[in-house]
């Protein structure tokens, strides 16, 4: 028999998935037309994967013995493997895709998917991803979104090749958001505030602000007067941009409260023996262009002095008027009640007194306040200083009247006549004696 050799085995090159066939063998040494057979060639070390599939990588091949032929009994064969690994299992080309995943509105680019690839049933492994991104971050569907950094690993992850990228689309749904007025309040006739509100429900996202999320305002009830309040407190124009549903609004309540208004009962003065002077009240703290005619009731006062009051300072209480837009304080006033001055109408005629000189009780009766010193000239001259003369415990008949009532009437006086007080004099038909003691 004729030993085989120069044996080799064919050059094979499949992909992982694909079953192939060993290379052909052959020897270099065959007679002629001679057919031997040799078995078919098997691989060195060859290992499957979890589905079965001989794993991507490069193998030795191997032939031991021959099957047959017809001259297959004229030769002897033994082994032959390959020097080199010419058995290549390629990787298979693994399509990874990407399902994207809707999502609320959340301020930010960020998406979510799922990947998918079409691995051969069986094998196993894990698909992952660095980030998958939204072009930009706003509500929108059907919005492209990149899948950066795709990887796999596992069991049989080498006998893959694979995309590292992937694009798909999905939904950024508007973020629902509630609003609640909150409650406010003024002081009437003053200017409204602005109004406020709280976001509930998932609320705003992000950084997102109120100015920066909302645009138009929250409207109140129309109305300026107290008792119409609380007034509702609407949506108004208030609305959210695109990225936000406001499902539900509640309104809040304002409330008008009453604004602070005093009236002061004006000061007033006047002399003892005359009547009450009309008393008026000085209004302070009308909002918008009301005025006295907006209060209820009538103004009203109160004192405990009376037209025959001795001088003195007595109160007065000022009532009577109310409004539910205005928190009314009262404020007193004072009557200041002065003693009469000593009127003196004309000097009576002459007589066996003293009296005073026609010129002198001129200017007395000329006023009703202090007096300035007069200097009286003409026999008698008498210096006198008026600062006050004033009528004390009256008898026998009013002083005013003297002047008309020829009938003398003794009367006590206070005055100050050259620096004395308390001097006595006598009021004789419209004169005046002068104190015992005074120089004539």
């Amino acid at each position: 028999q004729l030993a085989l050799t120069g044996a080799a085995i064919g050059d094979v090159t499949t992909t992982y998935g694909t079953p192939a066939a060993t290379g052909a063998v052959t020897f270099g040494n065959i007679v002629g037309a001679d057919v031997v057979n040799a078995n078919a060639a098997t691989i060195v070390g060859g290992v499957n994967s979890t589905s079965g599939n001989l794993r991507a990588g490069s193998y030795a091949q191997t032939v031991a013995g021959l099957a047959g032929g017809a001259d297959a009994a004229n030769y002897t064969f033994g082994t032959f493997t390959t020097a080199t690994n010419n058995y290549a299992v390629n990787q298979r080309a693994l399509t990874v895709s990407a399902a994207g995943v809707n999502k609320v509105y959340d301020a930010t680019t960020a998406a979510t998917v799922t990947l998918l690839d079409n691995r051969i049933a069986g094998d196993v492994f894990t698909d992952t991803y660095t980030n998958a991104v939204f072009a930009d971050a706003n509500f929108g569907v059907g919005k492209p979104v990149n899948v950066n950094g795709i990887s796999i690993a596992g069991a049989d992850a080498a006998n893959y090749t694979f995309n590292t990228t992937a694009m798909t689309t999905a939904n950024i749904d508007k973020r629902d958001i509630t609003l609640t007025a909150n409650a406010a309040a003024k002081v009437y006739g003053n200017t409204d505030p602005a109004f406020t509100f709280n976001v509930g429900g998932l609320g705003l996202a992000g950084a997102d602000t109120i100015t920066g999320v909302f645009s138009g305002a929250l409207a109140r009830a129309a109305g300026e007067n107290v008792a119409g309040s609380p007034y509702a407190i609407a949506q108004g124009t208030l609305a959210a941009n695109t990225n936000y549903n406001i499902t539900t609004y509640t309104p809040g309540q304002f409330t008008i409260t009453p604004r602070a208004l005093s009236i002061t009962a004006d000061n007033k003065l006047k002399l003892a023996g005359d009547p009450l002077p009309p008393f008026t009240a000085t209004y302070a703290g009308f909002a918008f262009a009301d005025n006295p005619a907006a209060l209820t009731g009538a103004l009203a006062f109160a004192t405990p002095a009376s037209a025959a009051s001795p001088a003195g300072t007595y109160v007065i209480t000022p009532s009577g008027q109310s409004s539910s837009n205005y928190a009314i304080s009262f404020v007193n006033g004072a009557l200041s009640v002065n003693a009469a001055p000593l009127v003196v109408a004309a000097p009576s005629p002459a007589g066996t007194n003293s009296l005073i000189p026609a010129a002198l009780l001129a200017s007395i009766n000329s006023g009703r306040d202090q007096l300035p010193p007069p200097t009286v000239s003409g026999p008698p001259t008498v210096p006198i200083s008026f600062v006050a003369v004033q009528l004390s415990n009256v008898t026998g008949g009013d002083a005013s009247a003297e002047a008309s009532d020829p009938t003398p009437a003794s009367s006590a006086l206070q005055s100050t006549a050259n620096g004395r007080v308390n001097s006595l004099v006598t009021v004789i038909g419209g004169g005046v004696n002068l104190p015992a003691g005074v120089p004539q």
